[in-house]
């Protein structure tokens, strides 16, 4: 379970802090996939920071399976949350399936680590991924569609109960989205995990979510729980 209670998002300056997100409370439940959608400049980048503990919050509570984010140190957030952000890394001369490898760093030992049970779970993400076939090509010599599946899989490879994704359809083209979309929502369902992204394709978006939140640019949010008052807004009703 991942509740969110008061959470407040910005930034601080010399006349006092600036919000982007305020006074934000819901919950989400495993099997879920949830849509953040917002204007540019609206704060979903900042809030999905904030709850994988890459930016603090102004005040609130972040609470996983029990566990509070906020007071948590790097290495025990990353068995909670992982995150794919919305532009692919530049890294020079590692394959993809060594970046997915990057994903089990939580679970190595500095004098042992099982390298069979490693292994496998790294091929295991790139598969369910749809990613197995990059696996031995050097990251740098992707596309960034390509790109952001690999880190997609590296997501995976981390085995956390929630999975951050800013913007994961911004470099696939059409029939990838689809693809990208029915996966997310699958392995929601069959692996149990939190699933939040955030995107501005929300024709294509809105039938595969289970909720949706919509960030304004005031720093108020509106929360939508009902698949089927999902499936009939369109964009207008949301911008």
């Amino acid at each position: 379970m991942l509740r969110i209670t008061n959470l407040s998002v910005g930034y601080s300056k010399k006349s006092g802090n600036v919000f982007t997100t305020k006074d934000l409370s819901l919950s989400l439940a495993p099997g879920s996939v949830t849509m953040i959608a917002g204007k540019n400049g609206s704060g979903k980048s900042s809030l999905m920071r904030c709850l994988c503990g890459l930016q603090p919050a102004i005040s609130g509570e972040i609470e996983i399976n029990g566990f509070f984010v906020n007071t948590m140190n790097a290495e025990k957030t990353a068995a909670l949350v992982s995150i794919m952000l919305s532009t692919p890394p530049s890294l020079e001369l590692i394959t993809a399936s060594e970046v997915v490898f990057g994903g089990r760093q939580r679970f190595l030992s500095a004098f042992s680590f099982n390298t069979a049970q490693e292994d496998a779970a790294v091929l295991s993400a790139l598969e369910q991924s749809g990613s197995f076939h990059l696996a031995s090509r050097y990251f740098s010599s992707l596309s960034d569609g390509e790109k952001q599946k690999i880190m997609f899989s590296r997501c995976l490879a981390q085995d956390t109960p929630v999975i951050l994704m800013d913007e994961p359809l911004a470099f696939l083209d059409y029939p990838s989205r689809l693809a990208m979309l029915n996966m997310l929502k699958e392995i929601a369902k069959s692996m149990g995990k939190i699933i939040l992204f955030s995107s501005h394709d929300l024709e294509i978006s809105l039938p595969f979510c289970n909720q949706l939140l919509i960030l304004n640019a005031d720093a108020s949010w509106k929360w939508i729980s009902d698949p089927n008052e999902i499936r009939n807004l369109s964009p207008k009703d949301i911008f």
